[in-house]
Parts: structure tokens; C-alpha cells; sequence
């Protein structure tokens, strides 16, 4: 395995971040400061979109892996969860349900070449 490939991809993942951090601010989708937030100065929304995308492009171009495409469709839940959450600020407990649907979900996937699960049961 080179290092090429993953070079690219940090690149159009940068790329694609970038992109949507221009979006977010030319919509003005950006968080509402309140007492959970310390930042200072802009901050956009929806970063993560363009990780997983390029995660996406890395699948369908560069040696498909059965692992890669659990781990991504598994990861699904927690980037609408994320997505909706940049929005419509989801409380906890939500969050949690929805992030332990995805781990399960992904053990689901993952049922023959689970280390977890083989040691369980």
C-alpha cells in the first residue's frame, strides 16, 4: 500500500470541507451561540457531510473493501444524527439512542469477522 492514495483523499476531503464551510456561510447556516458554545468568530455547520463523502469516493475508487462499506453504512446514522443535530440541536438521550442504533447496526453488518462478538458469544 502507498502513501498516494491517502494523500489524495485528505486533499479532496479538505476540498470537500472547505466547499461546505463556504456553503454553510454563504447560506448562513451557522450555530446559534448559546451557553454550550465557546467559540469564537464563525463557525459553519455540516463538516462532517464532506468527510463522509470522501470517505464514499475512497470505497467506490480505491480497492472496495467489505469492512470500509460496514464501517460506512453503519456511520450513516451518526452522520444524519449529526446533521440533524446542527439544525435542530437534539437533545442527549436522542443523540445516544441514535449513536448505540448505529454500533448496532454496524454489529449487525459485521456478524462473521466480529472480534466482539465471537469472544460474547
Amino acid at each position: 500500500m502507498t502513501f498516494w492514495p491517502f494523500l489524495l483523499f485528505f486533499i479532496i476531503s479538505a476540498i470537500f470541507v472547505f466547499l461546505i464551510y463556504r456553503l454553510s456561510l454563504h447560506y448562513n447556516i451557522q450555530p446559534k451561540n448559546d451557553y454550550r458554545r465557546q467559540q469564537k468568530g464563525t463557525v459553519a455547520l455540516f463538516g462532517g457531510l464532506g468527510i463522509y463523502a470522501t470517505l464514499w469516493l475512497a470505497y467506490l475508487f480505491w480497492e472496495p473493501h467489505v469492512q470500509l462499506k460496514n464501517i460506512l453504512l453503519g456511520s450513516f446514522l451518526i452522520v444524519i444524527t449529526g446533521l440533524l443535530d446542527d439544525r435542530k440541536e437534539l437533545n442527549a438521550k436522542t443523540k445516544f439512542a441514535m449513536q448505540f442504533l448505529a454500533a448496532f447496526f454496524w454489529l449487525f453488518l459485521n456478524q462473521k469477522n466480529n472480534l466482539l462478538l465471537t469472544t460474547i458469544f
